[in-house]
């Protein structure tokens, strides 16, 4: 069996998963492509994606349990975690290409990709730093801004890391690690 997991379902995975972690808002629906994609050469792993705008286009089951997560962020840790032992992690990273939200506290727009930047640290290269096996890809578009950063943080760690410009070479990166 494989499937689509969306957030707040839980689901004892017993194939491989790739996680889909990159920014939501300010950017395309960038997650259906890379899901289609995946499915299409990999009819077994099971997708987990934290936006649920995702299930429209897939065309493939959602998987659902009755257990439910309380907060998103602790979906995402549980399946980034079981990614990370018995899958990978793929990020990716695109240009934003949408305004931001309002902050209506400040009045100024959210930051762009807010959350992924500290998840590539945490769940990229300090994973890789604590984990030299954990298995991480990553890619991006030319002007995400600070892609120049966040590759050097994961060379000072890995050396060899490699970085993917289309998000076609970064899934089959991802398909090839979780194999």
């Amino acid at each position: 069996m494989s499937g689509l997991i969306i957030p707040r379902y839980k689901l004892e995975v017993q194939g491989r998963t790739i996680f889909l972690a990159g920014p939501i808002q300010g950017t395309s629906i960038w997650r259906n492509k890379a899901t289609e994609y995946l499915f299409k050469r990999n009819k077994e792993i099971y997708v987990a994606s934290p936006d649920i705008r995702v299930k429209k286009a897939s065309g493939q089951n959602e998987v659902f349990s009755s257990e439910t997560f309380r907060y998103q962020l602790d979906w995402e840790c549980y399946y980034l975690d079981q990614a990370s032992k018995k899958g990978a992690i793929l990020f990716w990273l695109p240009n934003q290409t949408e305004n931001m939200p309002l902050n209506e506290e400040t009045g100024f727009p959210q930051p762009y990709a807010r959350d992924t930047r500290p998840e590539t640290a945490g769940w990229g290269w300090k994973l890789l730093e604590s984990n030299p096996e954990a298995k991480v890809v990553i890619g991006g578009e030319r002007n995400f801004d600070g892609w120049d950063v966040i590759k050097r943080n994961f060379l000072r760690i890995r050396p060899s890391m490699k970085f993917y410009s289309t998000l076609e070479e970064t899934c089959d990166e991802a398909l090839r690690l979780a194999a």
